[in-house]
């Protein structure tokens, strides 16, 4: 037995192996046991050197009959001499049969000191830190009545006895924590769970708060341990010896002292000293989320990954040979690995694409020695290795737990990784690959577990994927026909060509939904929308119409917003007429449909539709609510006015774009870029006059309002209009005006007073700017073919560039690239110059008298700006 002159290093040095030794198989037990006997040590002879091994290794020995690991006892006594051995076997052979121990007995073969008699709280606090190991190592329950295995007591006889234990654990775990000596109430808690003396209850996560750092626990957090509510004040517990409706759990004290402490890094020093515990007890997702919180994102992964990547040696499975904690081997691991997935799905979508592929990889790894596991264990008639070494009792328990706990652990960890890449992340998961998912998916099924809801939703968003998919050497045959069916059914997605893909897609929805593996939702409608819009919409809108068909029928989805953008995509892809057919769906249902889908339905209808049918929408929005119209709906319904030659509908509307919200656009509403949108509607249709009326107005009420650049766009598309229409006194009357010579020759009263003119007083720079934007504004016209008038104005008449968003019917996502910006052919301008500079060179040529010539010369420094100046003299001069 441990001798007292021995020193506190040989004392740890028991410890440390008897922990050891506690969790290890009895194979590698004997192996440890003949390397610690046959190895030597410098300055002392081999034969006292073995002697210190065997007192060493009897000490140990007895710790593991007194915590009642017998299988592990014999094999360490086995090496031991043969008086030793015997004796040992008669210990527990006393001990298996239910004999008494006598009470002052202790688990290290000396009494505890008498200063530390568990009887006086007070004397814990002058025990040495040795001592209350010591004696937390010594606690023992009473030796007729077992185990408390479900958190109550069975009986009255037993509560005196067992709650006095607890009481001890409590006053023990309180005295380490007050003196900061983790490492030591580490090593306790680990011995007392090791030899079953902490009760196992299965508790929800607030009652894992209610448990202090000190190990107390709140009196008013009652929790009901026999289900009829009845409870008591946990202050009750020093007169009874133990509430039966609230004992003491070191373990959770524990977890909560190091997760939940707001100060010192006691995680730190559990992850170092005691990392197979510390990875035991993030099988807690409140835990885990704790840690999450106390480190960051980066080291979170990086222990996850460690985990995945060589979960063997780290999540050691802690529990005694009864298995008391009531979990198999396999299931630990898995536990902590979907807990920490758990935590950091909500964080992992905004890390970098490297370690989402990291992660998955691992994942992937550990999948697949999970599927060799389970091969083998198949192969060997069910029984994986530690089951070989169990007691009988162990065994029947391990039967009677439920079979998919580690498969939920596995869905769980896979879905977790896999959620954030669904949401907003579909060009990630794209990068990712068809491959990765495929073989995640391949090893789920290895295991015996059924695909997981986002995995399928990220094979869906890769089906457009051209990687190639590296088939396995060994396939293992899973052992339902229906993990065989999806197997062949996730196959078929690498080795189908892209168009065909969506066929065994849907039969793999069609399967898990008949499976009850998870419910065909809008989302599945989504991904598989998206993925053959990766391929090209062109070619496969046949195909994704019908897929849209088959799920909204067979499964009664309705699909979302996200969903129905996709499908106008389709739609339109089909005919511009047809993108209404989605206003059907939302009849059927008799619900409104979402501004956003009215806003989409908008640019189809302005780029295609008549002009009627523009404000029709408009007001369609309108009637879902009056701020839901956005400024660009404004604008649409400017160009259907212009288009209708509804001049004086057009300025009402125009008059109130200052009060709209211009959300994301900095400059005035009343700029060059809304004028010019309802003027170029109507030039292309021809309302010349209309937009000299339009533009007059406009100049008139509000004039004060308009940027610099708006007013130049006014006035120069009162010039151009004149210009089409041709006569040369009323195109001299406003070059005289806009260059200040209002008494020239040219200006007629008459002229002047109808209302189409814009007086102004000017000068020549004024009129060589307006000028110029006359030939800009002529250079938009003939490009009808583009189908895009509202880009064609905002690319290339605005000042800025803040209308990106301007005609924009696409699905909109975070990585998507700004689009990029319309151009005009050089031909196409230099033509349309050349038609504005000869036409006006005609004008002055046949009617010189009426331009006075300050104005002459403005519009001949204006033709040399834009470089048609040869072609104006020579249709002015010859």
């Amino acid at each position: 037995m441990l001798s007292s002159a021995l020193g506190m290093g040989h004392y740890t040095r028991i410890i440390s192996v008897y922990e050891r030794f506690a969790v290890l198989s009895t194979c590698t037990i004997k192996r440890e046991v003949e390397r610690m006997l046959h190895s030597t040590c410098a300055g002392t002879s081999q034969q006292q050197h073995q002697h210190q091994q065997r007192q060493l290794l009897t000490t140990v020995c007895d710790l593991l009959v007194k915590s009642g690991e017998w299988r592990r006892a014999f094999a360490v006594a086995q090496h031991l001499p043969l008086a030793e051995r015997q004796a040992i076997v008669s210990a527990a052979e006393r001990r298996q049969e239910g004999n008494a121990v006598e009470q002052g007995q202790t688990t290290l073969g000396t009494s505890a000191p008498s200063n530390c008699d568990t009887s006086a709280p007070g004397n814990l606090h002058k025990a040495l830190n040795e001592d209350l190991v010591r004696m937390a190592f010594a606690l023992q329950r009473s030796g007729k009545k077992a185990a408390l295995t479900s958190g109550r007591v069975e009986t009255e006889g037993s509560v005196g006895v067992d709650g006095e234990m607890l009481n001890t654990q409590q006053r023990i775990f309180r005295e380490l924590s007050r003196r900061h000596r983790y490492r030591e109430l580490i090593q306790c808690v680990i011995n007392w769970k090791s030899r079953g003396l902490i009760p196992v209850k299965h508790k929800s996560v607030a009652d894992v708060r209610c448990a202090s750092s000190d190990g107390s626990i709140d009196e008013h957090h009652k929790v009901s341990g026999d289900g009829n509510g009845s409870t008591m004040g946990a202050g009750s517990s020093r007169e009874t010896g133990i509430n039966r409706d609230i004992v003491f759990n070191a373990e959770q004290a524990l977890q909560s002292l190091i997760f939940n402490s707001t100060s010192g890094k006691q995680w730190e020093e559990a992850m170092q000293h005691h990392q197979a515990f510390f990875i035991h007890m993030l099988r807690d997702p409140m835990a885990a989320q704790q840690l999450l919180r106390k480190t960051d994102v980066g080291f979170f992964s990086q222990l996850l990954l460690s985990l995945l990547r060589d979960s063997n040696a780290t999540t050691t499975t802690l529990s005694s040979p009864s298995q008391a904690c009531g979990f198999r081997e396999q299931a630990t691991p898995w536990d902590t690995i979907a807990s920490m997935c758990f935590a950091l799905r909500s964080h992992v979508g905004q890390q970098k694409k490297v370690l989402k592929v990291e992660l998955l990889h691992a994942l992937l790894s550990a999948l697949r020695r999970e599927a060799k596991t389970v091969t083998v264990t198949r192969e060997n008639a069910g029984f994986n290795s530690r089951s070989n070494v169990v007691s009988a009792a162990a065994t029947s328990m391990m039967r009677s737990l439920p079979d998919d706990i580690g498969d939920r652990s596995m869905r769980s960890s896979v879905e977790g990784l896999c959620v954030p890449l669904v949401h907003h992340n579909e060009a990630q998961a794209r990068f990712i690959g068809l491959p990765l998912f495929v073989d995640l998916a391949l090893a789920m099924c290895d295991c015996g577990v059924p695909v997981t809801n986002a995995l399928v939703q990220c094979m869906l968003l890769c089906l457009g994927n051209m990687q190639r998919h590296r088939l396995s050497e060994t396939v293992p045959v899973p052992q339902t026909k229906a993990l065989k069916r999806e197997r062949e059914l996730i196959m078929s997605l690498v080795t189908e060509p892209r168009a065909v893909r969506w066929l065994p897609a849907l039969r793999l929805l069609q399967t898990c939904s008949e499976q009850h593996h998870f419910l065909v939702t809008s989302a599945h409608l989504r991904c598989l929308l998206g993925g053959l819009q990766s391929i090209s919409i062109r070619q496969t809108w046949p195909a994704a119409l019908s897929a849209a068909s088959f799920l909204m029928t067979r499964h009664h989805i309705f699909p979302d917003e996200a969903s129905v953008e996709k499908l106008m995509l389709n739609l339109h892809a089909a005919s511009w007429q047809r993108v209404f057919e989605v206003l059907r769906l939302y009849d059927r249902k008799h619900i409104q449909p979402s501004p956003t889908i009215l806003r989409d339905l908008h640019v189809v209808a302005m780029k295609h539709s008549s002009w009627d049918t523009v404000l029709r929408v408009m007001q369609s929005i309108k009637d879902v609510g009056h701020q839901q119209a956005g400024f660009m709906n404004y604008v649409y319904c400017l160009r259907a006015y212009g288009c209708a030659g509804k001049w004086n509908s057009a300025v009402k509307l125009f008059m109130q774009l200052k009060d709209v919200p211009r959300i994301g656009l900095p400059r005035p509403a009343l700029n060059e870029k809304t004028v010019a949108v309802p003027v170029i509607a109507m030039m292309e249709n021809n309302h010349w006059e209309e937009v000299i009326h339009f533009a007059n107005t406009v100049w008139k009420k509000c004039g004060a309002g308009l940027t610099v650049e708006g007013a130049e766009v006014t006035r120069a598309a009162t010039l151009l209009s004149l210009v089409h229409i041709g006569e040369s006194q009323r195109v001299a009357t406003f070059l005289n005006n806009c260059c200040g010579q209002r008494n020239a020759r040219g200006t007629n009263a008459s002229v002047s007073a109808d209302g189409n003119l814009i007086p102004d007083t000017g000068s020549s720079e004024v009129l060589r700017g307006i000028v110029v934007r006359a030939a800009q504004l002529q250079t938009l016209l003939g490009m009808e073919h583009l189908n895009s008038p509202i880009r064609l104005v905002f690319d290339l008449l605005g000042a800025d560039k803040d209308g990106d968003k301007a005609e924009q019917f696409s699905v909109d996502t975070r990585s998507r690239s700004p689009r990029p910006q319309l151009y005009l052919p050089p031909q196409h301008i230099q033509h349309q110059h050349e038609w504005f500079a000869t036409t006006l060179g005609h004008m002055t040529r046949h009617d010189e008298r009426l331009f006075c010539a300050a104005a002459q010369q403005a519009v001949a420094e204006a033709m040399s700006s834009i470089g048609v100046a040869p072609v104006y003299l020579k249709a002015a001069l010859l």
